[in-house]
């Protein structure tokens, strides 16, 4: 039996799909990773002389290509701000939604996706919500304003330290890697007091497709009935585009995170366009800006009918 394909227009591919292609793929994207951490420790003198000294020409000559990509992003959205565009201005009536509006207003890879997440998680009145992947706190902001609407509990796992991320008194952070923490989450979770049934779960982590084939095979078991599970970084290329036309720099991950999610579900998408799609027992809705988003929302009804 064919599996199905859901595929969509054509017409409107990112900027960053025709760059990646001048890419060479293979193990491309590890090094690109890895000479971003090196200029970043750079940039802060973290390196010393002879540090700098041992590093091979490939990771200096990927250390100036990254430097370069920012160049050109810089470049480009100078030019694209002085065409002008309209100011997004927070105008909700609701506290809570109207941070987020101001939040999502700075720039970043998953700005434009805040008020989406807020509004689909918010509808399910989630009492577990898990976040795999915390760094700066960008989705913990909307999450904890969407625990604290529900009263719910908020568990936060990050490979770093990022338990100032979040204010909320029922946030939980735990700094290990995710998959370890699978293991003995369960038993977590009965120390705690805590009902292990996850409601929303949020993947935004290491965007490997081995590795996120292992969040859904030891996180997807905790998931409630009527849950929600979100991908960050379904559509990454070398730049990826925001929906106001501006750019940023991102790295490709050879399709690892939708790769993932396709064999899961055993479907095709195109990922380079928005659509939804339906494969039961689940709802998919996927944005491609900003590095792309996809919601899996398990459709109950057909859920608990199942053998």
């Amino acid at each position: 039996m064919a599996k199905p394909v859901f595929r969509g227009s054509r017409k409107n591919r990112h900027l960053g799909f025709k760059m990646d292609k001048m890419v060479k793929r293979g193990r491309l994207s590890i090094h690109l990773q890895k000479a971003s951490q090196l200029s970043k420790e750079w940039g802060e003198g973290q390196l010393g002389k002879s540090e700098i000294a041992s590093m091979s020409f490939k990771k200096i000559f990927l250390n100036l290509y990254l430097k370069a990509l920012d160049w050109i992003v810089e470049v480009y959205n100078f030019f694209h701000r002085l065409k002008g565009r309209a100011k997004v201005r927070a105008c909700s009536d609701f506290p809570l939604f109207r941070d987020i509006e101001v939040r999502a207003s700075m720039p970043s890879d998953i700005s434009e996706h805040l008020k989406r997440i807020f509004i689909e998680c918010e509808a399910k009145k989630p009492k577990l919500i898990v976040e795999l992947g915390t760094r700066g706190g960008e989705s913990a902001f909307v999450f904890e304003r969407i625990a604290a609407l529900t009263k719910g509990v908020l568990v936060s796992v990050d490979l770093n330290d990022c338990s100032a991320a979040c204010r909320y008194i029922k946030w939980k952070f735990v700094q290990s890697d995710d998959i370890e923490f699978a293991m003995i989450f369960r038993e977590y979770c009965q120390k705690e007091g805590i009902q292990p049934d996850i409601d929303v779960l949020f993947v935004d982590t290491s965007h490997e497709y081995s590795h996120t084939k292992d969040e859904i095979r030891y996180w997807f078991p905790f998931l409630s009935p009527f849950a929600l599970v979100i991908f960050h970084d379904t559509n990454m290329k070398i730049f990826y585009r925001r929906c106001d036309g501006s750019l940023g720099r991102g790295w490709s991950n050879r399709r690892g995170v939708i790769r993932a999610i396709e064999e899961y579900l055993e479907c095709k998408f195109d990922e380079d366009n928005d659509f939804i799609a339906s494969q039961s027992p689940w709802i998919i809705k996927h944005w491609a800006n900003s590095s792309g988003l996809t919601i899996l929302e398990r459709r109950p009804d057909i859920y608990l009918s199942s053998p």
